[in-house]
């Protein structure tokens, strides 16, 4: 859990700010992680990855690899 707000205000506060940085999202529910991977692209934010939990560190340096 994050403090204070959740991946979906995390999305919105990058779009706002014109964000050009890779995101990979990381969650533990697989509803909500499809829910923000479609915001995250509905933003035209560069979004490389969606990793559920739990992964391994293989898992994200697949998906790094793959930028």
């Amino acid at each position: 859990m994050m403090p204070n707000m959740d991946g979906l205000q995390v999305l919105e506060k990058l779009f706002h700010q014109e964000a050009k940085c890779s995101i990979v999202l990381m969650s533990g529910h697989g509803e909500r992680l499809e829910t923000v991977e479609k915001l995250a692209k509905q933003l035209d934010l560069r979004l490389i990855g969606a990793l559920e939990k739990p992964f391994r560190l293989r898992d994200i340096l697949d998906v790094l690899e793959e930028t």
